[in-house]
């Protein structure tokens, strides 16, 4: 997944950075698509997305940060006897985002559990 993060950028080397780039990903619908597709269908993304910085380094033509995803998926499941039911889960997902310093183009990459 690919988007542009030109405030975060700009705000990189500053005391704003973590807070600009926190904001400025929360927004992205692409991330929410993304996020999405991911699941396989099996469920939606009903609230908005919180965005946890862990730490931004600069890796000479890039800036890359760690960041943790926190969302609400209601998933819609068939319970015998009673029918169709909705359930809330809370769910977490870590992923890099890569910054290009000259084009603001930023990558964004899905850990595993693993990782």
């Amino acid at each position: 997944m690919t988007d542009v993060l030109p405030e975060a950028l700009a705000a990189w080397g500053s005391a704003d950075f973590i807070t600009t780039l926190k904001r400025e990903i929360e927004t992205l619908d692409t991330l929410r698509l993304a996020l999405t597709r991911r699941m396989n269908g099996f469920g939606t993304i009903d609230e908005s997305i919180t965005v946890m910085v862990l730490w931004a380094d600069d890796q000479g033509e890039a800036i890359e940060a760690r960041v943790t995803l926190h969302y609400t998926v209601t998933e819609t499941t068939y319970c015998c006897p009673v029918g169709s039911m909705e359930q809330a889960t809370h769910e977490v997902c870590g992923m890099a985002a890569q910054i290009d310093k000259r084009t603001a183009a930023t990558t964004f990459l899905f850990h595993t559990e693993n990782e």
